[in-house]
């Protein structure tokens, strides 16, 4: 009714020729939406965000989209206004209905962001592990107990925004309206989010699992300050970093305890150069391998780095994406 359906405002709007004219005339007379140069809801199903971008639109575009149903409604006796009239009465009938729109745009822009980052053939996995937190943490300060889609600025904020104050429309002789919901009818939806984010958690876990070779090379992250110290020896963290190391040595047919020396006597330097050059990760990895190649003979034996640059050439390698063959 929202996003995908035959009877949803975003699909009505993109097929129509004549209701998008009509929706663009509308968008201009709002204040809010006068200089925007959106034409549809984008809702083509064959788009790879056809139901991320039609959720979103249709919140933040809200009021237009009711104006355009109604409009519709009352001056035309077709199928298409027939849907539209089911449309209103959704709403208007339950509340909440618009309240979950919106809960739902949050959760596919969260989930669109980790999509499309995953779907790059230039991805890189050692900062996969980073951006999985940052979902999980997200979706969890959302819908978990703190319920911060509720407060955050959001589609859920811009929603519930839009619905302090009821929408009123007449459709022939008959007036209808969306009243604001209640906490009641807001906790609903509530449930059916958190139901959503143990299921997101749940898939997370299956498609990331922390064995995978990828989830390894986060070891090459370079995420901390270059002051930031390291876990202690025996700590959990260094025994997590220690798995990391054996993972990789395993992969790259390399010795473990090696690989350990060569990376702590160089990460301080690729953490140096992060900083200095404010390049990316692999970038400060590839000049301190280039450095230390450049370096005296006597230097070079003292520090060796052959184990480490191995994995660093496994690293710079190592696609997880298909999209460039599947393309």
């Amino acid at each position: 009714m929202m996003a995908a359906g035959r009877g949803s405002p975003a699909r009505m709007i993109q097929q129509s020729e004549e209701l998008r004219s009509q929706f663009r005339l509308i968008l201009e007379h709002h204040p809010a939406t006068s200089k925007a140069k959106i034409r549809n809801l984008r809702a083509a199903k064959h788009r790879f965000e056809s139901l991320q971008r039609p959720l979103a639109r249709s919140v933040r575009l809200f009021r237009p989209i009711i104006e355009v149903m109604v409009r519709l409604a009352n001056e035309r006796h077709d199928e298409p206004a027939q849907r539209a009239r089911t449309w209103l009465r959704f709403i208007a009938e339950t509340p909440r209905h618009a309240v979950m729109l919106a809960m739902l745009a949050d959760a596919a822009d969260e989930g669109m962001s980790l999509t499309r980052f995953c779907d790059s053939e230039g991805m890189d996995v050692a900062a996969l592990s980073g951006r999985i937190a940052n979902f999980l943490d997200r979706v969890t300060n959302l819908f978990g107990p703190r319920q911060r889609c509720l407060s955050d600025m959001g589609y859920t904020r811009v929603m519930l925004e839009q619905l302090q104050t009821p929408i009123v429309w007449v459709i022939g002789n008959q007036a209808q309206s969306l009243r604001p919901p209640t906490e009641h009818e807001i906790q609903t939806c509530m449930g059916h989010m958190r139901a959503w984010l143990r299921l997101a958690q749940a898939e997370i876990a299956a498609e990331f699992p922390d064995w995978e070779a990828s989830q390894s090379f986060r070891i090459f992250d370079l995420a901390r300050d270059p002051a930031g110290d390291r876990p202690a020896a025996g700590s959990s963290g260094d025994r997590q970093f220690q798995k990391h190391i054996e993972r990789l040595a395993l992969l790259c047919s390399v010795d473990a305890n090696l690989l350990r020396a060569e990376f702590d006597e160089h990460e301080s330097m690729a953490l140096r150069l992060k900083a200095q050059k404010r390049c990316s990760a692999k970038a400060a990895w590839v000049a301190t391998v280039s450095q230390h190649e450049n370096r005296r003979r006597s230097l070079r034996e003292a520090n060796p780095l052959g184990v480490l640059k191995q994995v660093i050439a496994r690293w710079l390698c190592f696609a997880a994406s298909t999209s460039g063959a599947l393309g």
